[in-house]
């Protein structure tokens, strides 16, 4: 019996392109663009996730922090959950990556899921939504 030359075609296609589904669902690249809080009208930063089946990893980048911040430490939110804290550096340079396999709190976040800095006293600093990042 031979089948349609159409229908040989598709299960070709689906032949070829079954096993890249996996490894592309498999890892999965967040953004955020971090916007500043009302108190912290000169900040800004951004935040990268990234989500493998195996580990998770967050980085977050804050500047133009005011100067009597220096030495001081800010907390980061992701998806509702604490991750850590950062040192503010000279300049009102804030930067800190957490990573799963380095044994660090990372909690699972997706599109939508927030991220925020906030200073000690319980201001934010800043906030962002996560989008994919079609860049990565």
């Amino acid at each position: 019996m031979r089948l349609p030359r159409f229908l040989v075609g598709s299960a070709m296609t689906v032949a070829l392109l079954a096993p890249m589904a996996p490894a592309h669902a498999a890892e999965v690249d967040l953004y955020a663009g971090l916007h500043h809080g009302r108190y912290f009208s000169t900040v800004t930063g951004y935040s990268e996730y990234e989500r493998t089946s195996h580990s998770r990893e967050v980085e977050v980048t804050v500047r133009h922090l005011p100067k009597w911040m220096v030495g001081r430490h800010v907390t980061v939110y992701v998806a509702g959950h604490k991750v850590g804290t950062m040192l503010v550096r000279t300049y009102g340079y804030a930067h800190r990556d957490w990573d799963t396999t380095r044994s660090q709190y990372v909690p699972y976040a997706a599109v939508g899921s927030l991220v925020r800095v906030w200073a000690p006293g319980g201001r934010l600093i800043a906030s962002g939504k996560y989008v994919y990042d079609w860049s990565s």
